[in-house]
């Protein structure tokens, strides 16, 4: 009989092992569920909290503040460069690289004095007149008068800049412009060809030739050169009417952004009817600066729109031609 219950306890054991032949089994564990039943007290043994010295820390700082500095050395670009500001009196400037500048009176300029690390010499006329007789170098030579830069690499010109925008003047030598940020518009001077920005648009005479107009006027930049003229109402006015003694202020317009223009600027003065009849792909060549009924007329007569006199005095409204209505 004995035999018979160890042969059935040994076959039960090993049916237990095949079922389950591991069993893990936390002594920590066990001996806490334990001690919680038996109202055993049971001690909490803290691991000792590693403090730094005050030694160390000074050492962990040190390191981080000198890595900090080496990166900002070697990612800020080392710059040279003094700023010179003539009232009444013009100067005469030698750059390191032979480069001479002849600084007209109330200009303000910067420009590289050392030559180290510089990759570009470049000089950047803040507001005035300067003329440029650039010394050949293999450093590109560029000068920055917002919003145009200028690069050359040995040429003489002149760049002027003033409330109404940037002239450049070129004599000789190859000059290449761009406008700032740009790149897809390149415009290249010969001698004797002229470059004015006017209000962010490029105007270009070649060879002694009338200025024309490289840029179209967008929307934006005539509400961006409207918002500068109330700002500044009497001086622009000023301005206005002594560039229209000296020269035409027409310009390019697609009658599109005319007709935005207009109905924004003269929302009290004038009606539209069928705009959207009026909004074409057409370019108009015409001066913004002319009075309400002028610039109608003109566009009346480039048979662009119809004109009738509005219920007030000076207002206006206008339709699309005859053609267009229906």
């Amino acid at each position: 009989m004995a035999s018979d219950k160890n042969t059935k306890l040994e076959q039960g054991i090993e049916a237990g092992l095949r079922v389950k032949p591991y069993v893990h089994f936390d002594v920590d564990v066990e001996w806490a569920l334990f001690a919680e039943k038996a109202g055993i007290p049971q001690v909490v043994v803290q691991k000792p909290v590693r403090r730094l010295s005050p030694l160390i820390i000074l050492s962990y700082a040190a390191v981080i503040t000198l890595l900090f500095a080496a990166l900002v050395f070697i990612s800020k670009p080392v710059n040279f460069t003094e700023t010179l500001i003539t009232k009444n009196e013009k100067q005469t400037l030698t750059l390191f690289d032979g480069t001479q500048i002849e600084v007209a009176e109330n200009t303000i300029i910067h420009y590289p004095v050392r030559s180290n690390d510089i990759v570009v010499r470049r000089v950047v006329l803040e507001q005035g007149k300067a003329t440029f007789r650039v010394s050949k170098n293999p450093l590109p030579f560029v000068v920055s008068s917002y919003p145009l830069d200028i690069k050359v690499t040995g040429t003489v010109f002149t760049v002027e800049k003033n409330k109404s925008g940037v002239n450049i003047d070129h004599h000789e030598g190859s000059v290449e412009v761009t406008k700032q940020g740009e790149s897809k518009d390149v415009f290249t001077l010969s001698p004797n060809d002229a470059l004015k920005e006017i209000k962010g648009e490029l105007f270009l005479s070649q060879n002694g030739s009338p200025f024309e107009q490289k840029t179209l006027f967008t929307y934006e930049s005539i509400e961006k050169a409207e918002k500068v003229k109330e700002a500044e109402p009497e001086q622009n006015q000023q301005e206005d009417d002594a560039e229209t003694k000296n020269e035409s202020l027409d310009a390019t317009y697609r009658m599109t952004d005319l007709i935005d223009f207009l109905s924004k600027k003269f929302k009290k003065e004038l009606k539209i009817v069928k705009k959207k009849r009026l909004k074409s792909k057409t370019s108009v060549v015409i001066d913004l600066n002319q009075p309400l009924e002028k610039i109608l007329i003109d566009l009346k007569n480039k048979k662009l729109l119809e004109i009738e006199t509005g219920k007030c005095k000076g207002c206006f409204t206008i339709s699309p031609p005859e053609k267009l209505k229906k």
